[in-house]
C-alpha cells in the first residue's frame, strides 16, 4: 500500500535533544494496511495526533495526505465537528476553540474557560460546549468535578443557556468508587467526566455521555427535562458498557459508541458497540459489536456509522483507524507512526466525508 509521510519538523522531545543537536529531522509515517475499494466507504479521513507533532490531518483512502495543519496554541487536539459550511470546529486541552477553514485559514480563535472534550455547533450558529463545574457532596471532602452544558452565541460569546448535570444524577448516590479514589491536580474529584453531546435537530434533542457515570443521557431542548437515561445512573442497560466514548443516536434510534471497557478487572477488551434502545420498555439490547485481539484503549475512542452501513472505528491507542463492514470484516486500515519518539501516534477521533464531487 502507498505511505503518506507528513512534513518533516525539527525534533524537539527531551530524549531526541542530541539527535537534534546532530541535526536530525524526523517525519510521521501513515501507511493503509489494508483497503478493498469496493466495500469501503471512500473519502477523506480527518482526525488529529496527541503525539508530537500535533499536527491536524486529512488522509486519502490509500494514505495520501491531502493537507495537515498544525496549531501551535493547541495543547492537544480533543474534539472537532465538520460544519454544515464545511469548516472545522474543534478544541484543545487547554479550553482553545477554534474554527477553521481547511487546508490552512483560522477563521477565529478563542479561550472559553473550562470547557473541554465535545462541542457542536447548532443549526442556528450557536456553539453548546461541555464545561466543567464544582459540587459539593457526601462523604468527600473535596469538591466534584461535574459537567454544566453551555450554549453560547459566538458573536458575542454570551452564554444564552445551559444545563447542570448535577442537577439530575445525585452524586451520592451514583458514582465510580475507583475513578473517586484518586484527588486530581487540583485537589478536586473527577465525579462524572462527561466527554461528549450531539443535537439532534428533528426532535430538539441533545443526548450526553457522562463517561464515569456509565450513562448516556437524552435530553429534551430547551426544557431540559431527561427523557430517558441509558446505563448504570439510569433506568435501565446498567452493565451493558463501562467508560465509553461518543455514543450517537443512528437513523434507526439505535446507539453506537466506543466501549472503552475500563474498570472493569482482568480481561477488559475496548470495542464499537451499537445497542438497540427501548425507553418505553426501558431496555437496551446489544445488536452489533465488533472488536480484534489489537483493540484495547482504556480512555479516548469513536465509532462512526458511515453512509454505507460500515463502521469506522478509531484505536486511540493503537494508531490505527478501521473500517469494518456490517459482518465484521476490515475493508480499510491506517496506521500512523511515530519511528523515533513513539511506536504509534494516539488520536481522539476520527471523521469520514466523502470526497469532492
Amino acid at each position: 500500500m502507498n505511505t503518506g509521510h507528513g512534513p518533516r519538523i525539527a525534533c524537539t522531545c527531551f530524549v531526541l535533544l542530541l539527535l537534534t543537536a546532530l541535526g536530525c529531522e524526523y517525519e510521521y509515517e501513515i501507511e493503509v494496511t489494508h483497503y478493498d475499494p469496493a466495500r469501503a466507504y471512500n473519502g477523506e479521513t480527518l482526525f488529529a495526533s496527541m503525539h508530537f507533532p500535533k499536527v491536524f490531518l486529512s488522509v486519502g483512502m490509500e494514505g495520501n495526505q491531502i493537507w495537515a495543519f498544525e496549531d501551535p496554541d493547541c495543547y492537544n487536539f480533543w474534539d472537532f465537528e465538520v460544519t454544515v459550511s464545511q469548516d472545522i470546529l474543534y478544541n484543545c486541552a487547554n479550553h482553545l476553540v477554534v474554527r477553521f477553514r481547511p487546508p490552512d485559514t483560522i477563521l477565529w480563535k478563542r479561550w472559553f474557560p473550562a470547557a473541554h472534550h465535545s462541542l457542536v455547533e447548532l443549526p442556528w450558529g450557536n456553539i453548546l460546549f461541555l464545561t466543567d463545574t464544582y459540587v459539593q457532596a457526601a462523604p468527600w471532602q473535596e469538591p466534584l468535578i461535574s459537567d454544566v452544558i453551555r450554549e453560547i452565541d459566538p458573536g458575542t460569546w454570551e452564554i444564552v443557556w445551559e444545563w447542570a448535570l448535577a442537577d439530575h444524577i445525585s452524586p451520592e448516590e451514583h458514582y465510580c468508587p475507583i475513578c473517586m479514589e484518586e484527588i486530581t491536580v487540583d485537589d478536586s474529584r473527577d465525579w462524572s467526566h462527561s466527554n461528549s453531546l450531539h443535537y439532534h435537530e428533528q426532535d430538539s434533542t441533545i443526548l450526553l455521555n457522562a463517561r464515569n457515570l456509565d450513562t448516556f443521557l437524552l435530553l429534551s431542548y430547551p426544557s431540559g427535562e431527561v427523557l430517558w437515561a441509558c446505563g448504570d445512573a439510569g433506568t435501565f442497560g446498567a452493565g451493558l458498557f463501562h467508560h465509553p466514548h461518543d455514543p450517537e443516536r443512528l437513523p434507526n434510534g439505535n446507539i453506537l459508541m466506543f466501549d472503552n471497557d475500563e474498570h472493569t478487572g482482568g480481561g477488559a477488551r475496548s470495542r464499537a458497540l451499537e445497542l438497540a434502545i427501548d425507553p418505553v420498555a426501558k431496555t437496551a439490547e446489544v445488536v452489533w459489536e465488533w472488536r480484534d485481539e489489537e483493540l484495547w484503549a482504556p480512555i479516548m475512542g469513536d465509532a462512526n456509522r458511515l453512509p454505507n452501513g460500515n463502521t469506522l472505528v478509531t484505536d486511540p491507542w493503537g494508531g490505527r483507524l478501521i473500517e469494518v463492514n456490517p459482518s465484521g470484516d476490515k475493508v480499510w486500515e491506517m496506521v500512523m507512526k511515530h519511528p523515533l519518539a513513539y511506536r504509534y501516534h494516539n488520536f481522539y477521533k476520527a471523521e469520514r466525508i466523502p470526497y469532492p464531487p
